[in-house]
């Protein structure tokens, strides 16, 4: 049988405040179940193979978990296992990937006499993890699994149920030890109730032990509804219900109990919770206490995004971008800006006095991009950031991520340090910087410039009444942050109107720049062609309009 339910929907809190605000942070987000699916089948042979297809819904930082429930019939010891053997777990391939199990707890049950013909029973919970780190697919997507495929179950008893659940705002890479959890186990009967704690895992970095989203599967050798103790939500449920295969009803009973009637059906159901501080524990129960059973059940945590802080040091760096190290300076006053994709400001981290700064935890988010830069200038988080430059008379020498010895250069010399986070706090970001050729003071120039015609352009070479210091040169911009390109030669020596300004520049590198000089306002009058209407000579010659004027009136 099998069973679909419409995807939940996205449910987000967001709690802002006037510190939220000011730095663009988003209290630390729970995971946020986006999808769900329950399959289940029975039968032998092809009919028991376990193959289906889901709309995997879209999202951001997604992760999926897949926890298959198997009940085997077994006509002889070690024949009929899901796998080649008990211990041979069968890969689930979700569309064209491979996905391994992380999670695989077996229990047999059967006759230590090894009578011939005698029945045995077992059971298997398999859980599997897939993420958007490891190329999770959207959309309508195949699962399947081959290995069973090629071997399909033997008894008309068999049963199988499989639960999928997808996450949004999820860890993408966690401890293989978070993963492995506790498995609840109680062959018996009689039992009615089964309880399933887990320890609970240490929460990512920025984020709290509230944040984990735990996901409860229980599952029975019955076809018998499932209930849950209060407090957790319901992903899905499903029941399978099969009157076929062996009845035990007169078989040795060695294990404390006497199977009647086995041939029935599986359950399991799924459910969640978050908001959880210590270890969770949760009953799942069942109406009967009929006919043999087998329980089961597995606490998956699924973590939140980690927030990790970042830290690091600005560096007076007088050996160049071979190791980025020296003296920790805050030359006069920079910050280390955190950026996102969109180019606004996440936050912005005061260099102290000894180079140091720290970008705090629950800002940056595990799987997102940004870029940090050094500059001169803050700004307010939430809006686009600040321009990038140094205090007059610094260069940049270069910046390192490694976070290990000896700290080189990432080899772009810029200023700039490119992110994807990690769950992991990330300390010695380092930038690297030192004074330059170029000093602190601004070139010298003339107030203004005006073409003299015939020519329509000036040299903005003319105006310059100061002498570039030894390793600089003087480049003209027409801002005085020096931003974008300098004017080439050819531009300066044919400048039209507007406003310039004057740089000395390092020569051996181009990034250490002076002071702006004053302004240098460029004028540019008309030139008009006249004719000079003398007996001697018709010859045109370019003047403004009112020398032109004159210069035809002195010559009727």
């Amino acid at each position: 049988m099998k069973k679909f339910k419409p995807s939940f929907g996205r449910t987000q809190l967001l709690i802002v405040t006037a510190f939220l605000l000011l730095s663009n942070l988003v209290s630390a987000q729970t995971p946020t179940l986006i999808g769900e699916y329950v399959y289940s089948t029975k039968g032998q042979g092809a009919a028991g193979v376990p193959n289906f297809n889901y709309n995997i819904p879209s999202g951001k930082n997604r992760v999926m978990i897949v926890t298959a429930y198997f009940e085997r019939d077994h006509i002889a010891l070690g024949q009929n296992y899901p796998g080649t053997t008990a211990d041979d777990i069968p890969q689930l391939l979700v569309g064209t990937h491979n996905i391994s199990r992380y999670y695989y707890n077996y229990r047999f049950y059967g006759f230590t006499n090894n009578i011939p013909g005698y029945a045995y029973m077992s059971t298997s919970i398999i859980s599997y993890r897939m993420s958007d780190l490891q190329s999770l697919p959207t959309g309508n997507t195949s699962f399947s699994f081959p290995s069973i495929a090629s071997k399909p179950p033997q008894s008309a008893g068999d049963d199988v149920i499989i639960s999928v659940s997808v996450f949004e705002n999820a860890s993408q890479s966690v401890p293989a030890s978070t993963l492995i959890g506790n498995n609840s186990d109680a062959p018996s009967s009689s039992t009615t109730f089964s309880t399933l704690t887990s320890t609970a895992p240490i929460a990512p970095v920025g984020t709290s032990q509230a944040n984990i989203v735990y996901i409860a599967h229980g599952a029975i050798s019955q076809q018998s509804a499932l209930n849950n103790s209060t407090g957790w939500i319901d992903i899905n449920t499903e029941t399978t219900n099969n009157a076929l295969g062996q009845s035990y009803a007169g078989f040795p009973d060695d294990y404390g109990f006497r199977p009647n009637n086995e041939a029935d059906g599986a359950s399991m159901k799924t459910v969640y919770r978050s908001g959880i501080s210590g270890n969770p524990t949760i009953n799942f129960s069942r109406p009967t206490s009929t006919k043999i059973l087998s329980y089961q059940g597995r606490i998956t945590p699924v973590l939140p995004l980690a927030r990790p802080s970042i830290s690091g040091t600005v560096f007076n760096d007088t050996n160049g971008p071979a190791t980025i190290q020296g003296t920790g300076t805050n030359a006069g006053g920079v910050y280390v800006n955190l950026i996102d994709i969109n180019n606004n400001l996440v936050y912005s981290a005061a260099v102290a006095s000894n180079g140091t700064y720290t970008i705090p935890s629950g800002l940056a988010v595990e799987s997102n991009q940004y870029r940090m830069e050094i500059s001169s200038n803050t700004g307010t988080a939430g809006n686009p950031a600040p321009l990038k430059m140094l205090p007059s008379g610094w260069e940049t020498v270069g910046e390192s991520s490694t976070g290990t010895s000896p700290y080189t250069s990432d080899g772009t010399n810029d200023g700039i340090i490119n992110l994807t986070i990690g769950n992991t706090n990330l300390p010695e970001m380092r930038f690297g910087i030192t004074t330059c050729a170029a000093g602190t003071t601004a070139p010298t120039v003339s107030s203004n410039l005006t073409n003299v015609c015939p020519a329509t352009t000036v040299n903005l070479t003319t105006a310059q009444t100061s002498t570039a210091p030894s390793g600089t040169q003087i480049v003209w911009f027409t801002n005085n942050v020096h931003s974008g390109a300098p004017l080439t030669a050819t531009q300066a020596a044919n400048a039209g109107a507007g406003t310039y300004y004057a740089f000395y520049q390092g020569t051996s590198n181009a990034s250490c720049y002076s002071a702006a000089s004053n302004p240098l306002n460029v004028t540019i009058n008309s030139c008009v062609i006249c004719n000079a209407g003398t007996a001697e000579s018709n010859q045109t010659i370019a003047y403004s309009t009112a020398n032109c004027i004159n210069f035809n009136w002195l010559n009727r």
